[in-house]
């Protein structure tokens, strides 16, 4: 059985990462570095399934995780990051499946300039748990829009430049063996 990634014009992930990579990480880099290489390609997201999406705009290369958080879970993940980071400018953003917890981070130019995390363990709206850094352009007022939470991390990566306006067509899904 397969489903869309596409709702309500929106890829649905809880977990995107995007590297300003200009097209020098193919895909099968990518998926190792982030301990994916088993991965396989195909048409569709399995459901139920772990799977990775993948899709680029030229400028920015972005991963997108499964509602089951598997490159959100691991720490390898984490490391894979700070070692791109070192390469290129990284935006990485989340959101909880049920609660109002979300976050963002994004290091530029080799250094981590802004991390926000909002967690929610209670159900109770979250509250904040980080807060480095100056706000980026427009985080305030996205923020204060009190939009949904994936609606409002993927707005503070459009005020970036970073694409997340997907189609079905432009994503490569890598499902797991």
């Amino acid at each position: 059985m397969t489903k869309s990634l596409i709702i309500r014009d929106q890829l649905s992930s809880p977990y995107f990462i995007f590297i300003r990579c200009k097209g020098e990480l193919d895909d099968s880099n990518l998926l190792e570095r982030f301990r994916q290489q088993k991965y396989q390609r195909a048409k569709h997201a399995p459901k139920p399934g772990l799977y990775t999406v993948l899709a680029d705009d030229g400028e920015w290369t972005m991963l997108a995780d499964s509602w089951h958080y598997t490159l959100w879970h691991r720490n390898s993940t984490r490391i894979a990051i700070e070692e791109l980071a070192t390469m290129y400018d990284v935006f990485t953003c989340s959101v909880g499946d049920s609660d109002e917890s979300f976050d963002f981070l994004y290091y530029e130019n080799e250094i981590l300039i802004r991390k926000f995390v909002v967690e929610d363990p209670n159900y109770n709206g979250g509250s904040v748990t980080e807060n480095y850094g100056s706000p980026l352009p427009r985080e305030s007022e996205i923020l204060a829009s009190n939009s949904d939470q994936l609606k409002m991390v993927l707005k503070i990566a459009r005020s970036l430049g970073i694409k997340t306006d997907y189609t079905e067509d432009e994503l490569r899904i890598y499902v797991s063996p």
